[in-house]
């Protein structure tokens, strides 16, 4: 039996801050009363249950090349749980909420210098089930395709979105709006896997076409080389408006590596690589490349991380702007203030902004504040 107790005081504590963050994000009554009866009916069960909240704000502003220097602030709700069930059987599911500002609406650029920018919404964001076995493991449900696919775990503290993954692979279904997909995931030997996946092409749920992902991925050690494939049997509009075309793929690859384990430096320092390709005939960006390193605990320093990355794109021939390329270099500090809230300090130098001239470029300072619990 759980401890009542001991419940009854954390469900208190986090219907305080619903109601707090209810206010603050005008989420129903409704809402907030079906997320706490989740959390109840699955707490009670006695069963491995892990409910959590987050919240992240960033306040932004453009400190050079940009006419529009007012403050741009926005901010994303994130409320879900996990539930182990055994070691086999696992589920999740969260709520999201964002409001705010879209920082690159302001500025221009076509790569979003903020991973949490997007209109106004309030829903459900993934549920989803996972069966887990020795050497296969299959998740199906509403995901984000980005957790699995294309990832770059040393990226993960960047806020620019083309950190988390190549924005070539335009149609990956991920924030803001997840789709319904079917994943495998096949341990092939002890440093390879092999992951497939399909998942709605027209919208969360609708399958009238279907986008297909297949990425091979290999480890030894403190490295890991991912290749992955795409493919989408949809209807796209040419950039070069010649009308319809049916289908369109790409393909990326990763690599993501430890360059210096602990020292007095740092406890890690981590290096990544992005690549990735799509077809110009429908995809804005047709080719990019990134680059970054991460300094984990540098200087003794618990829990800080200091990254330093670049991210460049070639824009479509048929988008026909002064320059067919954007580079953002990005620079930040995540500095802990205790276990559930942490800032950081970020800033990005953005050239050729949505592919103008080389004289039209941006400096944006980001402040981010995250808090967990």
């Amino acid at each position: 039996m759980p401890d009542l107790n001991r419940f009854t005081k954390h469900l208190n504590f986090v219907y305080n801050r619903a109601n707090f963050l209810r206010g603050t994000f005008l989420l129903s009554k409704r809402s907030t009363l079906s997320v706490l009866c989740l959390f109840l009916t699955l707490a009670c069960s006695g069963s491995e249950f892990f409910p959590y909240a987050s919240l992240t704000t960033d306040t932004s502003k453009a400190l050079h090349g940009v006419s529009d220097d007012q403050f741009v602030n926005r901010a994303l709700l994130d409320i879900g749980a996990e539930y182990a069930v055994d070691v086999q059987h696992f589920f999740f599911a969260n709520v999201q909420v964002q409001r705010g500002r879209d920082g690159s609406a302001s500025i221009g650029d076509i790569q979003a210098y903020s991973n949490i920018d997007a209109d106004d919404f309030s829903h459900l964001s993934e549920f989803w089930y996972q069966y887990s076995s020795d050497i296969w493991r299959m998740k199906i449900g509403q995901i984000d395709g980005n957790s699995e696919f294309a990832v770059v775990e040393s990226a993960g503290e960047f806020i620019n979105s083309s950190m988390g993954f190549s924005p070539t692979v335009f149609v990956m279904p991920t924030y803001p709006q997840p789709v319904l997909a079917a994943m495998s995931f096949w341990q092939v030997s002890e440093n390879l896997v092999l992951s497939t996946s399909v998942s709605a092409g027209q919208g969360k749920a609708n399958f009238s076409s279907q986008l297909y992902l297949s990425q091979l991925s290999f480890s030894v050690d403190d490295t890991s080389l991912a290749a992955g494939y795409w493919f989408h049997n949809g209807e796209f509009d040419t950039l070069d408006e010649r009308g319809k075309q049916a289908s369109t793929h790409g393909y990326y690859a990763t690599l993501d590596t430890t360059l210096l384990g602990p020292s007095a430096l740092a406890q890690r320092l981590g290096f990544f690589v992005q690549f990735g390709r799509a077809d110009q005939d429908v995809a804005e960006i047709k080719q990019h490349v990134g680059v970054g390193w991460v300094l984990e605990a540098p200087f003794d320093q618990e829990q800080h991380i200091l990254g330093f990355g670049l991210s460049k794109v070639w824009l479509s021939e048929f988008l026909a702007t002064p320059n067919n390329s954007e580079t953002a270099v990005e620079l930040f500090y995540r500095w802990p203030i205790n276990d559930y809230l942490s800032v950081k300090p970020d800033l990005q130098w953005i050239i050729a902004l949505g592919g103008a001239s080389n004289e039209q470029n941006a400096v944006v300072a980001t402040l981010r504040i995250e808090f967990t619990y």
